[in-house]
């Protein structure tokens, strides 16, 4: 019976009474010498205060939410001067006896932190203590701050405790970590723009900053909700008006457009692109244009429509209350225009097709480079597929030539070269380098390239100039295209993209990170997820340059993940150190490489043979881990080659 009282915890004990714990509350340190750009430093300094003390026994911590608060409720801002009385306000909200206050300072290159311990009972310093060191070793002042503090207060900190005191940082990036404050006192302000901002640049600082990912999460989802919360109502009006327009538009028949219906066929398209319905926009645009034999032009009076044009279209304005978009309700961009910009498309069959422009081209570039814009031809690139819009350009190119209305002006390039243009930029960027590409770039130089330059027009001279800037461009999109298609390793664009999602979020279905060759793209993961989220921010704002880079980004491990197998049903294709090598020395002693292989090849294929050697000389006693970390390294090595065109197919 003895026996079931002692299990059951009811009997007699021996055990030691738990050591007292010190409750301690840490505050946010103040902003000492240094400039502005570091302020909001001190809340990021004390969660890592927090962090390193939190493992120390005798010690337990106010968590930073009840702080923050008591904070807000006794209205103390960050850096706020905390007197005796202050003090123990603070103690007794959140339960704490004792208090760490402290500063921070940057003077030039060096880095000081101060910090005291203060009795909330009777506002006493029972301990000070000041660390400093060089700025771009931020980590390590901290470190020595916090031992300091721990041997001060007489606690332990045991051997596994300093071990993990010392192997754990948020970021060893000095600019990522005073981003990261800025943006924890930029949000807790308010600005939630800036401090979206702030933590956008803590992970450009360094992408694997766990931290800065969670608060720019978080802020998201918050700033989500808010405008949500805050546009419902709004965007419910706004979606009625433009449904209203649309419904008294509905008899409109584009090819047999009387001059007193133009006003509200204007208003109908604003309609449309609000709404994204840009398939039925480009129908009606396209329609509109076939019956007026491609040639569009209603007569402008200084970049204004016709008096009696321009009064119809405030008259339909005012009666169906048709107005843009504020920014506030969070609408499409292209809907927070006046709605007259659509009226200005009709000026001519120029800014008819690619949107209105400021000057004397239309918006050439901004159609080029998929920027939402009035124009015919940028709702077909939001409608059809790429592949399909190419088509359309060059089905557009040959209807209009063949009606004579491709001719150049005195002043610009004529439509016909703009739309050869685009169709080179939209190509380079969707296929990259190919023979028609190369061919149609070269005929249009050869049109264009001044056999005489001394007795060029100025519209010639101006033509050439803009021609051979736009085949930068084209050369420039083909190669960045090229590169992807190399990074991506025969998957498409929606198969990287499910890639760099499944290794972002270490899906076990997808990734195997558990073998030592594999272990090394734990690191590969946080990048991925980095690029994860910056790509679906580019994709918001339908930057497709941008999504791009993004996407190879998040794809650099793909290939030598697939032949490491460390991709769940692949097999490897290289499994050991010796494998890789092997592969690296075929590469040298081949001489496997492209033909007019660029600087940068050649310097890369030279530190690949001055590398291998070292390896040869150090590797002998190498333990486990290092093997599987250099063969994953290696393979990484080889696969950046072939992606940048080194090596030979």
């Amino acid at each position: 019976m003895m026996w079931t009282l002692l299990l059951l915890g009811q009997g007699t004990s021996s055990a030691p009474e738990p050591a007292p714990q010190m409750r301690l509350a840490v505050l946010p340190l103040e902003q000492g010498a240094g400039s502005q750009e570091y302020l909001g430093l001190g809340v990021g300094l004390s969660g890592m205060l927090v962090s390193d003390l939190a493992g120390v026994q005798g010690l337990s911590l106010v968590e930073r939410a009840q702080l923050d608060s008591v904070l807000a409720e006794l209205e103390l801002a960050e850096g706020s001067f905390l007197d005796p009385k202050t003090v123990a306000l603070v103690g007794k909200g959140v339960g704490a006896e004792t208090l760490l206050l402290g500063s921070y300072s940057v003077v030039e290159q060096t880095f000081l932190l101060d910090a005291r311990v203060v009795q909330v009972s009777t506002g006493e310093v029972i301990l000070a203590q000041a660390a400093q060191g060089e700025i771009s070793d931020f980590v390590s002042v901290e470190k020595e701050l916090v031992v300091g503090l721990v041997e001060g207060l007489e606690l332990e900190l045991s051997a596994g405790n300093r071990r993990a005191l010392y192997s754990s940082a948020p970021t060893e990036s000095f600019g990522a970590f005073s981003a990261y404050g800025a943006g924890l006192a930029q949000e807790a302000a308010g600005d939630l723009e800036a401090a979206k901002r702030a933590y956008q640049e803590a992970l450009r600082a360094d992408p694997g900053f766990e931290q800065a990912q969670q608060a720019l999460a978080g802020l998201k989802q918050a700033m989500a909700a808010y405008t949500q919360a805050r546009g419902i109502q709004y965007d419910t009006a706004y979606r009625q008006m433009n449904e209203g327009v649309l419904l008294a538009t509905e008899g409109l028949d584009p090819k047999a457009l009387a001059q007193k219906d133009l006003a509200a066929f204007v208003l109908r398209l604003a309609a449309l692109e609000n709404e994204g319905q840009d398939c039925k926009r480009a129908e009606e645009m396209r329609s509109y244009l076939e019956s007026q034999d491609y040639k569009v032009e209603v007569p402008l009076r200084e970049f204004r429509v016709s008096d009696a044009l321009d009064t119809q279209l405030e008259t339909l304005q005012a009666q169906w209350s048709f107005v843009a978009y504020s920014e506030d309700g969070g609408g499409p961009p292209v809907a927070q225009r006046d709605p007259e910009r659509a009226l200005k498309s009709f000026g001519s069959s120029e800014e008819f097709l690619l949107g209105t422009g400021t000057g004397g081209w239309a918006d050439f570039h901004s159609t080029a480079y998929r920027d939402p814009n009035s124009g015919y031809l940028s709702s077909v690139q939001r409608c059809m597929s790429p592949q399909d819009a190419l088509a359309e350009l060059d089905r557009l190119r040959a209807e209009m030539k063949s009606r004579g209305v491709l001719a150049p002006t005195d002043e610009d390039p004529g439509l016909g070269d703009q739309l050869e243009g685009l169709w080179l930029i939209w190509a380079a960027q969707l296929q990259g380098s190919s023979k028609e590409l190369a061919r149609r770039s070269e005929r249009l130089l050869n049109r264009v390239r001044l056999v005489n330059p001394g007795k060029a027009s100025p519209y010639e001279a101006e033509l050439e100039s803009w021609a051979l800037e736009l085949l930068e461009e084209v050369v420039f999109e083909a190669e960045r295209r090229d590169q992807a298609t190399a990074t991506l390793y025969g998957q498409t664009d929606a198969e990287g993209l499910a890639f760099m999602q499944a290794l972002a979020a270490r899906d076990p279905s997808r990734v195997a990170l558990q073998s030592l060759n594999c272990a090394r793209f734990e690191q590969a993961a946080t990048g991925a997820r980095s690029q994860w989220v910056q790509y679906q921010e580019e994709a918001a704002q339908e930057d497709h340059t941008w999504m791009l880079i993004h996407l190879m980004r998040g794809n650099t491990a793909y290939a030598p993940m697939k032949d490491l197998g460390c991709l769940v049903g692949e097999p490897a294709r290289y499994g050991s150190l010796d494998d890789v090598l092997k592969l690296l020395r075929g590469v040298e002693a081949h001489n496997s490489v492209r033909k007019g292989q660029s600087e940068d090849c050649r310097e890369a294929l030279g530190d690949l043979g001055r590398d291998l050697k070292t390896v040869d000389q150090n590797r002998e006693g190498w333990p486990e881990e290092t093997v599987g970390q250099m063969t994953a390294v290696w393979m990484g090595t080889y696969h950046q080659l072939r992606a940048e065109g080194c090596l030979a197919d």
